[in-house]
């Protein structure tokens, strides 16, 4: 006879069969082995990981709690994390590339940006140009500054022309707009600046994203100041936001977006090009209204609107017109000495282009990319995944991106170089000079700068000058290289060795040399052997040392540069130099002598 099943029983049954099951669950996973348990924990841990960023995607995509307050918090740890970053380096000093070295001088510019914001895309921007012997820097906040050196750069007495800074912040600081909008105050400012000289005078175009505080909206604008022909120094010069005229304003007056930045000024190009007499060509950009940061159409293939498009404007008129559509972000534009107008064009998540511009042409945007969305997931609105198809193809592309910002093609800078267009970059922090060959791109250099280009110029005396996010205007020229056959030249004559070692030691260095650079700082594929003698081991910048040579210390003296060179495994056992089979003792010597002599040559 079966006892009887009390209401309090009955109660706590699902209670008990639920630990009954907790407690199985967990003797199976106790009796596990070691590997099932560590594979098991990190699947779970991936798909807890995956969950959150999609999750985080999605506020962020769609603007909804809690993304307002995540970006306070982004904010904040960028103001803690730039309190403890490591100094800006000061581009100075020499910067080697393939065919030739680069001499950069460079000064800090005080704009009086917020330097605790660590987003230098909050107050970045500006453009360069030359006039007389001085070249300007028109600043994100308007102001303009001139030197023809990185020892004469000043602030000029002339002020960019106005766009309503003070209304636009004033509107973004409105308590009512909370949870609607979201704003940066940097992302409203100037993007470039142009010299123009013509038959009836001479003049200064500025390029700026202008807010119209009476329609709550902006455009992308152009204003034209006039200066006296005889004038040849900036200097002479004094003006005032009001003495500029506007002379081009895109339609329409886009209004704020409710989705990601209410404006996105960062993706406003603004790039000018000059064509004589009088007329520029105007690079705009979409601002973001592409279908995945906004909604509604997308602006750069609509055929009225003058947003994703380059744009062609008479600066004596205002008159503008559509040149091409289907672009995104296009940060530099440039004739070419065979006519050809380049732009250089911000690509999604991969997929920055350059793009020769034809008349009447669609480039696709956002309907076609060799990128991606910033997601991972493909453009909604395209056909293909990560191809460029039914609209003009870029000449050339950079996959991943780089972030490629201003484009000049160089002349009178240095044989080896004259003919290559250039183009700067952001978050890559290179400049990348493109070699033609019959009209086509057949490689891309990358030269490493350290900084974040913004903007990129060749000045009238031929010198190169780039703008940085960092804040420096720096002045670059062609330096003379040294052979380093020339350098042993000279040792081997005043050492007044035999012929026959003097081969030898030579042939021995050639051989260093397909793997190691006698230039000062050239750590790319080996570490540098400039000053390589009396050095401590280890000490370049050289990324792949081994953990033999990281963890041997002390200093290469003439004992420990013959001890590795004679055995390298026996010197630092793991070690990746192969063995130089340097059998001969006088070869031997001779080498370590001319690391040791030409280290003082630096």
């Amino acid at each position: 006879m079966t006892e009887p099943v009390s209401p309090k029983s009955a109660a706590w049954a699902p209670v008990q069969a639920l630990q009954n099951a907790v407690n199985e669950a967990g003797r199976w996973l106790l009796a596990l082995p070691l590997w099932a348990k560590i594979g098991l924990g990190g699947a779970i841990a991936a798909g807890f990981l995956g969950l959150f960023l999609f999750l985080g995607f999605m506020v962020n995509q769609h603007q909804v709690f809690p993304a307002k307050l995540f970006a306070r918090v982004d904010g904040k740890l960028q103001q803690f994390l730039l309190a403890r970053a490591a100094p800006v380096p000061e581009l100075s000093g020499t910067f080697r590339s393939t065919l030739i070295d680069l001499d950069l001088q460079s000064a800090s510019v005080n704009t009086g940006r917020d330097t605790t914001d660590s987003n230098l895309l909050n107050e970045s921007g500006g453009g360069l140009t030359s006039f007389g012997d001085d070249v300007l820097l028109l600043a994100y906040d308007g102001q303009i500054y001139a030197g023809s050196s990185a020892e004469t750069v000043r602030q000029t007495a002339v002020a960019g022309p106005g766009n309503n800074r003070a209304a636009y912040i004033e509107y973004a600081s409105m308590p009512e707009h909370e949870g609607t909008y979201f704003f940066r105050h940097g992302y409203l400012r100037y993007n470039d600046l142009l010299h123009f000289s013509n038959a009836e005078g001479q003049g200064l175009i500025a390029s700026y994203t202008e807010y119209h505080p009476d329609r709550t909206c902006y455009t992308n604008t152009l204003a034209r100041l006039d200066i006296d022909p005889a004038i040849t120094s900036i200097d002479a010069v004094s003006a005032a936001p009001s003495d500029w005229n506007v002379i081009y304003r895109t339609q329409p007056c886009m209004p704020f977006k409710p989705r990601h930045y209410a404006l996105e000024g960062q993706m406003a190009s603004g790039a000018l090009a000059f064509e004589a007499p009088s007329t520029v060509y105007l690079t705009s950009g979409d601002f973001h209204w592409d279908g995945m940061r906004s909604d509604g159409e997308l602006i750069a293939q609509n055929p009225e609107a003058g947003y994703g498009k380059v744009l062609r404007v008479d600066i004596d008129t205002g008159a503008g017109e559509i040149v091409s559509m289907g672009h995104r972000n296009m940060q530099g534009i440039t004739f070419a000495s065979d006519g050809r107008l380049f732009v250089s064009e911000h690509g999604p998540n991969g997929g920055d282009e350059l793009n020769v511009i034809e008349q009447g042409g669609n480039y696709g945007w956002p309907l076609t990319s060799l990128g991606i969305s910033y997601s991972g997931a493909p453009l909604p609105d395209a056909e293909l995944y990560g191809r460029h198809s039914g609209f003009i193809a870029p000449v050339f592309a950079w996959v991943p991106s780089v972030a490629i910002s201003a484009l000049i093609e160089v002349r009178n800078f240095d044989d080896s170089w004259n003919g290559d267009l250039l183009a700067g970059s952001l978050s890559d922090q290179s400049l990348h000079r493109i070699r033609f060959a019959d009209g086509e791109p057949i490689y891309s250099e990358r030269i490493p700068i350290g900084a974040r280009i913004r903007d990129l110029h060749q000045h009238t005396d031929g010198r190169l000058v780039i703008w940085t996010d960092e804040l420096r205007l720096a002045f670059i020229s062609p330096k003379p290289r040294v052979d380093h056959n020339a350098r042993l030249d000279k040792h081997v004559s005043d050492w007044h060795l035999p012929a026959a070692r003097a081969d030898r030691l030579r042939q021995t260095l050639d051989s260093c040399a397909e793997c190691h650079s006698f230039a000062l700082g050239d750590n790319t594929k080996a570490p540098s052997l400039a000053r390589a003698a009396r050095s401590e081991i280890a000490s370049t910048e050289y990324a792949g040392y081994t953990e033999a040579l990281k963890s041997k210390g002390g200093t290469w003296d003439h004992a420990a540069l013959t001890a590795y060179l004679r055995d390298p495994q026996a010197f630092a056992p793991g070690t990746s130099m192969p063995d130089q089979q340097l059998t001969d003792p006088a070869t031997l010597k001779d080498v370590v002598d001319f690391l040791e002599s030409i280290e003082g040559d630096f």
